[in-house]
């Protein structure tokens, strides 16, 4: 069956990519009896076991670094002053300041002097984002005032999307997260701010409410697990944790899969289907690797 809100552009069945000839990726892990007791599913919930899933395949690669990032982390002057103080939501403000050495080793592996096109620095930062934030006395190559850029483009982000995403973010914490908002925001907002480092505030933002129009709107959970056949053949398997994030970037990640194979591409009615590539999609689950093994370096160092 044809994902709703895909369909109308030609996607598969979620099941039928074929990664090893990088079609794009499998959606969703198939579903069996079997693999559902695999899980351990709690009433049929999966507890971000999707999300988890992912974001060990990146731990291998970034552990290499780990020692040279940490070098360099100590040698770096001026990250002290990312800050996102205007971020009035604890959970939120902390969330970010909690996960921001998971962004910079991901990024740059602490490398002040990276480059990647016109993006610099530990964070990245673009000519655009440092033109648009950076106080006119600024040092381009200063750290500190980096750090002070990427600390307005988070307040920024979380402005944008919070303000724009209000009905959809609302619907989502009483559809997918039982009506609990925080639990909403740890385990989605937080990540998809996050994403929107690398996709850009407005592409996250058009998605959440593609996401929540296409696939939440008019069924709530039960309709987003009979569409994308999340079933065992007892009941169905309802997306929970961090998993409710994973389904909604790959299903962007599998709209663009489609849109790259049209030879003619009509219009990008949702501002984003032509941009969402591997990279946007795979961001946030290497950034949570990144952080989660620079948290195990620093507890084997203090043992």
């Amino acid at each position: 069956m044809a994902t709703a809100g895909v369909a109308a552009i030609g996607a598969k069945s979620v099941y039928e990519y074929d990664v090893s000839k990088n079609e794009g990726e499998d959606l969703l892990p198939e579903v069996s009896t079997e693999s559902a007791e695999i899980v351990e599913i709690k009433e049929r919930l999966t507890d971000s076991f999707w999300f988890n899933s992912l974001k060990e395949e990146f731990a291998p690669t970034l552990a290499r670094d780990l020692e040279i990032f940490n070098e360099r982390l100590a040698k770096i002057e001026g990250m002290e002053n990312f800050s996102v103080q205007k971020i009035d939501d604890e959970i939120i403000r902390e969330g970010v300041e909690e996960y921001i050495v998971g962004i910079v080793f991901a990024e740059s592996r602490g490398d002040i002097e990276a480059k990647n096109g016109e993006a610099f620095g530990p964070y990245q930062l673009t000519e655009g984002v440092w033109k648009e934030h950076a106080r006119e006395e600024s040092d381009r190559d200063s750290v500190a005032s980096q750090a002070e850029v990427a600390g307005k483009l988070f307040e920024q982000a979380y402005r944008h999307i919070t303000n724009k995403c209000q009905d959809a973010l609302k619907n989502i914490t009483n559809t997918c997260f039982s009506g609990n908002e925080n639990d909403m925001k740890k385990f989605f907002l937080l990540p998809a701010l996050i994403n929107s480092n690398t996709a850009g505030m407005g592409y996250i933002a058009n998605i959440i409410n593609w996401f929540n129009k296409e696939y939440l709107a008019d069924s709530g959970m039960d309709g987003l697990t009979d569409k994308l056949e999340l079933k065992t053949k007892e009941q169905n398997i309802k997306p929970s944790g961090y998993d409710v994030f994973y389904i909604m970037t790959l299903l962007a990640y599998n709209v663009y899969i489609e849109r790259q194979k049209q030879e003619k591409k009509e219009g990008d009615p949702d501002g984003w289907y032509d941009w969402y590539g591997d990279h946007s999609y795979k961001y946030t689950y290497r950034v949570y690797a990144a952080k989660e093994l620079q948290d195990g370096f620093l507890d084997k160092q203090r043992s």
